[in-house]
């Protein structure tokens, strides 16, 4: 019995040393760290606060961890325009922004992405991309985004090129400096010719105002003037200036020969 009560009793003092052991005596790791969990660059919307093409492909590169910016292909022209602030809803991301238009080799690989399962983000990259040329379609000085990529794959695309739009003013065409005899036009009818140079400009301000095209702002930045000692009209200004300043001196030439046809001189 007197055993039986010792034993009983060491067992009993034992047992705090027991829950007392450290538990890197027990076998068992304190040096592992939960991981946190990862951050999925396929779902949150895409911001944007505005700025150049660089800033605008560096904000796609943080978001969505792809190798964009270090091939990127942009013309001096373009490398201070200025891109609008975006804000676009993950859930119309993941739809590739169909709904409004995307065409070419832009919808083809938001198809293909769409019903790929091994990148899940890159409809979304897509999308992106398309929503930028669709802006340019208004705004033709942001240029064309070009995309060269496996479809499923496009986080290290072959190549990115922003392309200048034929329409924007950052491709404007070089300035020239004309000058155009007015043999043929009498001296009577020089002010009206002026008059109707003027008010070609003022419909190409209609135009610009409308936004239907960026060479009507290039109209608008042409000068010309008749000068009456030396009966030529001089035109200075961009190409598309001065090839409509010849397309009406042309038409007031053509127009007085064929009245002097019909009067028999």
């Amino acid at each position: 019995m007197k055993i039986r009560l010792t034993l009983l009793r060491t067992i009993a003092l034992a047992l705090p040393l027991v829950v007392a052991i450290p538990p890197r005596l027990l076998g068992q790791n304190t040096n592992a760290v939960t991981p946190a969990p990862a951050t999925s660059r396929s779902t949150g919307d895409f911001t944007f606060p505005g700025g150049s093409p660089r800033d605008f492909l560096a904000a796609i590169e943080k978001r969505y961890q792809v190798d964009w910016l270090s091939i990127a292909s942009i013309p001096a022209e373009l490398g201070d325009v200025r891109v609008p602030r975006l804000r676009i809803p993950d859930g119309l991301l993941a739809l590739g922004l169909e709904q409004g238009g995307a065409s070419g080799a832009a919808f083809d690989a938001m198809q293909i992405a769409q019903g790929g399962d091994s990148n899940p983000f890159a409809a979304k990259l897509w999308g992106i991309v398309t929503l930028y040329n669709r802006l340019a379609e208004h705004e033709p000085q942001l240029g064309t985004l070009v995309v060269e990529a496996d479809p499923l794959h496009p986080e290290k695309p072959y190549a990115v090129m922003l392309v200048p739009d034929k329409r924007s003013a950052s491709a404007q065409d070089h300035l020239r400096i004309k000058a155009f005899p007015l043999r043929g036009i009498p001296e009577s009818q020089w002010s009206k010719l002026e008059e109707d140079i003027a008010r070609a400009k003022d419909v190409a301000a209609g135009v610009w105002q409308r936004g239907e095209t960026a060479f009507a702002n290039q109209v608008l930045k042409g000068v010309a003037q008749i000068h009456r000692e030396t009966n030529l009209l001089v035109a200075y200004g961009p190409e598309s200036f001065v090839e409509m300043v010849d397309s009406i001196v042309a038409a007031y030439q053509a127009n007085q020969r064929l009245k002097e046809s019909k009067s028999g001189f």
